[in-house]
């Protein structure tokens, strides 16, 4: 039987207020050749990173920069906080969640000081990457002004 959720579009919503831009210029090759997967960026205006749709938080880095949500139909979708940062070592970042926690779209991921991230030279750069590509069928990107949690930056449709 052939579940309903293969003919929807899935929609992934920002998870940070600013302006969501295209994958390729945020700067670092691993996000702009996609290495990771397709994606979107947000360069963020303020510091609540929150979750970009439903599903269980199933990572989170030793550094505090990565969080990886997967959905119900297995879809893994990184936020990835700031570019290069991992070099922080988590300071600056606070995770608000814990790995094996559900989350709902606008649940907050994590604090972000963002002066402090600049501080350090860290580019603040949000990028969003949706993996696993076998599973995916098509997806369309979104950019401009977002507000967290409210406004989709990308839809995808599975397999």
């Amino acid at each position: 039987m052939l579940n309903k959720n293969y003919n929807k579009n899935h929609e992934i919503k920002s998870p940070i207020n600013g302006k969501a831009i295209l994958i390729e210029e945020t700067g670092d090759s691993v996000f702009a050749d996609k290495i990771l997967g397709e994606g979107v960026a947000v360069m963020p205006d303020d510091g609540t990173v929150v979750s970009p749709l439903d599903g269980t938080v199933t990572h989170i880095s030793e550094e505090k920069h990565l969080y990886t949500i997967t959905t119900a139909d297995g879809v893994h979708i990184l936020v990835h906080i700031g570019i290069g940062t991992v070099a922080l070592n988590g300071e600056g970042i606070k995770p608000l969640v814990k790995v094996g926690e559900s989350v709902k779209t606008g649940t907050p991921l994590a604090e972000v000081d963002i002066i402090y991230l600049r501080e350090q030279g860290m580019n603040p750069c949000t990028p969003v990457i949706l993996t696993g590509h076998g599973a995916v069928a098509g997806f369309e990107i979104s950019t401009g002004t977002v507000q967290a949690g409210k406004d989709v930056i990308m839809t995808y449709t599975l397999n």
